[in-house]
């Protein structure tokens, strides 16, 4: 999960990062504004909006130079079968707009596991984040 986000943000493929996104996920309740981008397909409501929230913001920084680090804490397993962990992000955006996203640390995020041939973390909750 983390190196496909690190790629993901790099790239700057949205999709690629919305997909990290479990379907339970509730971006509505946890950021309000993107109803505004919701799209009219409502099975890929939250991970088109998600989507278009992202590909706007890369479109705004196209050329500049991105990186993401990531680190975490170990996984532990919450009596649901989810994971809670902390991650902490530090945003590397060189040549783009000035609104650029700031760093997180020891945030906490809980995650679900998908598929079970070739399973993948995706988040499902965090702690809020407020962006200026």
């Amino acid at each position: 999960m983390i190196e496909e986000m690190k790629e993901g943000f790099r790239l700057g493929y949205p999709g690629r990062l919305a997909h990290l996104v479990d379907p339970s996920y509730d971006a509505f309740g946890k950021f309000p504004e993107l109803k505004d981008f919701r799209p009219d397909d409502p099975e890929n409501a939250m991970r088109g909006a998600i989507t278009r929230v992202l590909a706007i913001y890369f479109l705004q920084n196209k050329g500049a130079e991105r990186s993401l680090q990531v680190t975490s804490t170990e996984p532990h397993q919450l009596p649901s079968g989810d994971f809670e962990v902390a991650l902490s992000f530090a945003f590397n955006i060189s040549g783009g707009s000035k609104d650029q996203p700031e760093s997180l640390d020891n945030h906490r995020f809980v995650l679900r596991q998908d598929g079970w041939l070739f399973p993948s973390l995706n988040i499902i909750d965090h702690d809020p984040i407020a962006w200026p």
